[in-house]
């Protein structure tokens, strides 16, 4: 096959590849700059309107909130952090190090994708460790607030 930009001739697979995108082959001169432009790399396709409402998306890393301003946001956070971690941060490392190996990467860089892909698992398990910290430390705590009507501010309640 030939390039779709510089037209050059049969390539082998250590100097050309397919576009993720559009299927296309090109070779590894001109593939970047056909990356930048694809339209199938570049846009995410538009969803249509279906006839039944389909669940909201999981929140991605540019959409979780670092906004912990009460117990639901912290454990909401801590949630969301641990389902992001476990679904594609560690989705798209398993990825990176199946292709790496498929090119013969050296075996340093793999170990360096898999200890990332292991700290990645202990990161979610941590943050399912907080949320049950915050859920049963504070608690009892919510669970009086929320209880009690009219309440005063906390630190009315604390010994000075």
């Amino acid at each position: 096959m030939a390039c779709f930009i510089c037209d050059t001739g049969s390539r082998s697979s250590e100097t050309s590849s397919l576009c993720e995108g559009c299927g296309a082959e090109y070779c590894i001169t001109c593939m970047p700059r056909h990356v930048d432009v694809c339209d199938a790399v570049v846009r995410r396709p538009v969803p249509t309107p279906s006839a039944s409402p389909s669940p909201q998306p999981r929140p991605t890393g540019t959409q979780l909130s670092g906004e912990t301003t009460d117990i639901q946001a912290t454990l909401r956070f801590l949630e969301e952090m641990q389902a992001h971690l476990n679904g594609e941060v560690l989705a798209k490392l398993q990825l990176a190090q199946a292709t790496l190996a498929g090119k013969q990467v050296d075996s340093e860089t793999l170990a360096y994708l898999s200890r990332i892909r292991d700290q990645g698992t202990t990161m979610a398990s941590l943050c399912e460790q907080g949320a049950t910290h915050v859920s049963d430390y504070h608690g009892l705590m919510r669970q009086a607030v929320n209880s009690t009507p009219e309440a005063a501010e906390t630190e009315w309640y604390r010994n000075h």
